[in-house]
């Protein structure tokens, strides 16, 4: 018989397996400017008014310099979207439906 507190199991997940939609170019210069912005930022906004702050900046940029971060997200974007295709395909051809596509009772 244990005498300490329970001690909880958690399943170590993929990274890969858990996001599965990839990386935008937005997504990634929020998460630039919140690295560089860590200090300043976390005490004074919560997290929506920052993502708000992270969307007028990024509307605010040229397409110059919104072109490093496209570049990334196409570089993160093709094993994560295959998989996601692969995963898909097999849920179809098994008959399920995919979380992210509507189904005739929810329309």
């Amino acid at each position: 018989k244990p005498t300490g507190p329970r001690q909880r199991t958690i399943p170590v997940r993929n990274p890969s397996d858990i996001m599965r939609e990839p990386l935008s170019a937005f997504v990634l210069y929020a998460l630039e400017q919140h690295m560089e912005n860590k200090e300043e930022d976390a005490g004074a906004m919560e997290a929506r008014d920052l993502a708000k702050l992270y969307g007028e900046r990024w509307l605010a940029l040229d397409a110059t310099e919104r072109l490093p971060f496209e570049q990334m997200a196409e570089a993160l974007e093709p094993p994560r979207c295959t998989k996601l295709a692969n995963k898909q395909e097999e849920r179809k051809s098994l008959g399920q439906v995919s979380p992210a596509e509507p189904t005739s009772a929810a329309v």
